[in-house]
């Protein structure tokens, strides 16, 4: 029975027991190598031989794996107040050279060895011996690379780290990892090991050709002992005299299946071949290196996403900054503007300047699109706008010099739609121009009027003709000027708030003061959409004439 027993070798500090037909003996064991690395400080290992029931197996152990024993026999547990001890019974005959298995991962190199001296190589077949410490070794590596995927570590770092452990876990001389560019269809070295790897960093491979192109555009695995006679070689990437002899490549796909890139590795170490047994394990890898790169890439486009929020949350500030702080003060009228866009920013704009004579100019106006874009367009416009008030034109000439202006600024998929008037205190007119914009509505206690006198859209083309208009905002009247975005604001049922409806409310809220009318009428289009999520930019802007 002690050479079963001294088939174990471990670090000083584990303690065996040794029994046999009821005898039993304590010692340090013969051959203990110190610096033995175990994973647990502190095994209690029992071995018995009982001639009823073969050998039975107890250890145990204060901290650390329990299921060392797993797969040798029936496994029973007990707990004590200082460890658990594991009874292994019903033992199959190579349980203690199983164990020695499951705790090779946690022993140096120098104690594997030593092991493989001793008698545990006369009772198993060397082959086996060396097979088995090679999986376990292998796995307990594989297992060091799954958890370095959540860790903190950069991808390239985590990348290099992965390929090295393909290196060392598929016993290779060389392994590379090859990314995928989506528009060319080339694999580009991106992460090679060996002594080629500074030769081949970052050279790329046509697609479709060689082992690697074969691979990554077929999906299927590729185990290759002779490359040099297989028609699919491209020959050496290496020009310093590296040489193929044997090949393992897999693909690298992400979550939904789509290929990322492939991994190779090269020339199996000791002469040996690999074989499709290593296809699973490096598949494994593969996996790894997978989950790397898409956890990498999810965690790159939230950071892209929160610096745009960041961004888009600053712009929607500034635009904000772009509306009237102050509603300027004008005898006989009350005023009132709102706007809401549909994202952070948008294309809508309404605007109320003092002029000299006591009077405002008012303009609202819609540029075609939503969001960012618009949102700039909408900058410039304001710009443009306001430096042609101070120069006191005609309101035709006004909008003229803007057009020209803003045709030269607009991209041709953008315009801008717009209504633009100047309100006399005294006189209690408003000359105006509509520029391709919805008609405001002058509704005087009992009839409706629309403001359509203008000309076309703005930016389209230069030096287009402009018409004026001009009405009165007598007292008790109610100016309601508008973008599309409320007459076309939708329900779940797909129907618009539309202008009849617009109408219908004035009618019945026109007595309402120009801030209470507009709080009302946009809670009245909320409870419209109700759960529907609104599409387009939203701004109203209302004139009151006092009694």
């Amino acid at each position: 029975m002690t050479p079963l027993a001294e088939s174990f070798s471990f670090a000083p500090g584990v303690h065996v027991d040794i029994q046999q037909e009821g005898r039993s003996s304590k010692g340090p064991r013969k051959g203990n190598l110190a610096g033995a690395d175990l994973s647990f400080s502190r095994i209690r290992l029992k071995l018995s031989y009982l001639p009823e029931t073969g050998t039975v197996l107890r250890f145990r152990i204060r901290e650390g794996p329990i299921l060392l024993a797993s797969g040798c026999g029936r496994v029973e547990t007990a707990r004590s107040r200082s460890a658990v001890e594991v009874r292994l019974t019903e033992v199959h005959p190579e349980s203690v050279q199983a164990l020695a298995v499951r705790l090779a991962p946690f022993m140096t190199e120098e104690s594997r060895n030593h092991c493989r001296e001793l008698y545990l190589a006369e009772s198993v077949p060397l082959v086996h011996w060396e097979s088995w410490i090679s999986s376990s070794v292998r796995l307990s590596q594989l297992v060091q690379v799954s958890a370095r995927i959540n860790s903190s570590v950069t991808l390239e770092r985590l990348l290099a780290e992965i390929m090295e452990s393909a290196k060392t876990i598929m016993e290779a001389e060389a392994s590379s990892l090859l990314l995928l560019d989506g528009e060319t269809g080339e694999l580009i070295f991106t992460v090679p090991t060996g002594p080629a790897r500074a030769e081949i960093s970052g050279i790329r491979i046509p697609a479709g050709k060689g082992f690697a192109g074969w691979v990554a555009r077929t999906g299927v695995p590729l185990v290759v002992s002779a490359p040099e006679k297989d028609p699919r070689f491209f020959g050496e990437v290496s020009k310093s005299g590296f040489r193929t002899r044997n090949l393992i490549c897999v693909p690298m796909r992400d979550s939904e299946g789509k290929t990322l890139g492939v991994l190779q590795a090269l020339n199996r170490k000791g002469g040996l071949c690999f074989t499709e047994d290593d296809l699973p394990l490096f598949s494994s890898l593969s996996d790894h290196a997978a989950i790397a790169i898409e956890k990498a890439r999810l965690h790159r486009e939230a950071l892209e996403k929160e610096k745009l929020e960041r961004d888009l949350s600053l712009a929607r500030s500034i635009q904000l900054g772009f509306l009237p702080k102050v509603i300027p003060d004008v005898a006989g009228f009350e005023i009132a503007g709102l706007s809401e866009p549909a994202a952070q920013v948008g294309g809508d704009y309404y605007d109320i300047l003092p002029l000299a004579e006591g009077g405002c100019a008012l303009v609202i106006a819609d540029i075609s699109g939503k969001g960012l874009s618009a949102a700039l367009l909408m900058a410039s416009l304001r710009a443009a706008l306001r430096t042609q008030v101070k120069n006191r034109l005609s309101v035709e000439e006004t909008i003229h010099l803007l057009n020209n202006g803003l045709t030269d600024d607009c991209p041709s998929n953008r315009f801008v739609t717009l209504f633009y008037g100047e309100l006399e205190a005294p006189t209690r007119r408003l000359h105006y121009v509509n520029a391709g914009h919805n008609p405001p509505l002058l509704f005087n206690g009992s009839s409706f009027a629309t403001l359509e006198e203008g000309g076309p859209i703005l930016g389209f083309h230069k030096d287009l003709p402009f018409v004026g208009g001009s009405v009165e905002v007598g007292e008790g009247c109610t100016l309601l000027m508008y973008t599309d975005g409320v007459i076309e604001a939708q329900n779940r049922d797909e129907e618009m708030f539309g202008e009849e409806r617009l109408r219908g409310f004035l009618a019945r809220h026109h007595r309402l003061s120009a801030t209470e009318l507009l709080k009302v009428l946009y809670a009245e289009l909320v409870a419209f959409v109700g759960d529907v999520a609104q599409y387009d930019d939203l701004t109203l802007l209302v004139v009151k004439g006092k009694r």
